[in-house]
């Protein structure tokens, strides 16, 4: 059984129909990014599964509970956490409130200290920084705490939205780093990435959308070298593949 399935799913906002017939999975412990142009519907589908776009058709499963007939405040407690796109963080609130947020409600004190050495472990930035209000933060450090924030749920699925949009090449390797780490960990993330080549490097899996549908799918290093894919960005197939960057798995 995958732990993630969505299953033709159709999403509106408000009166307009963005997303047609999308079936996507993420098994366990895969890293599975979603591609497309600019208004292909990444996000709409990202968001689909953490309910907070309505499904106007299909299915969405997550280790056998039907998350299309759940309410958004539930979704995570099943262990899913969304890190959206730009932060989205709390911006007068310091990172340590920040983070406290991810943890829900009356959470155990224990658990809730292990919680955060983790965080701390993967990021000792925020731990530097643990008294700051967030909008004070550099770009980078934001990102950290968002991710800080979705892992503070102690998630089985990791979904992330652009998280390397706006940042240094240094914090871009860092937070590469940590996905990667929480992945060898046996975390399962979906991720949605502007840049193809860098996504495919990235990840095991992907989803091409066009238009509101999936166009194209398959293991990433055979789409790395796709005339289809160049054709889906670019309206033209390239006449010969150049070499594919070494992986960083």
């Amino acid at each position: 059984m995958s732990l993630l399935e969505t299953r033709e799913i159709g999403v509106a906002l408000g009166d307009v129909q963005v997303l047609w017939n999308a079936s996507i999975r993420v098994e366990p412990g895969e890293i599975v990014c979603l591609l497309g142009p600019n208004g292909s519907g990444k996000s709409t589908l990202m968001n689909a599964v953490s309910r907070l776009n309505r499904l106007v058709s299909g299915e969405i499963w997550f280790d056998g509970h039907a998350l299309h007939a759940l309410p958004a405040h539930r979704i995570s407690r099943l262990g899913v956490s969304h890190v959206l796109e730009r932060h989205r963080l709390f911006p007068y609130m310091t990172v340590l409130e920040n983070l406290l947020l991810g943890a829900g409600p009356k959470p155990d004190p224990q658990m809730l200290k292990r919680r955060f050495e983790r965080v701390y472990e993967l990021f000792p930035r925020l731990k530097e920084r643990e008294r700051q209000v967030a909008n004070s933060m550099s770009g980078g450090e934001q990102q950290m705490c968002a991710i800080g924030r979705g892992l503070m749920g102690d998630p089985r699925l990791l979904l992330v939205d652009e998280p390397f949009i706006g940042l240094s090449p240094r914090f871009r390797d860092e937070v590469t780093r940590a996905l990667l780490q929480l992945n060898r960990e046996g975390l399962a993330i979906l991720i949605i990435e502007q840049n193809v080549r860098q996504a495919l490097a990235f990840s095991h899996r992907a989803y091409v959308l066009k238009a509101g549908q999936v166009a194209l799918s398959g293991p990433s290093t055979e789409l790395l070298g796709s005339a289809a894919l160049e054709e889906i960005f670019f309206g033209r197939a390239r006449s010969s593949p150049e070499p594919a960057p070494a992986h960083h798995r």
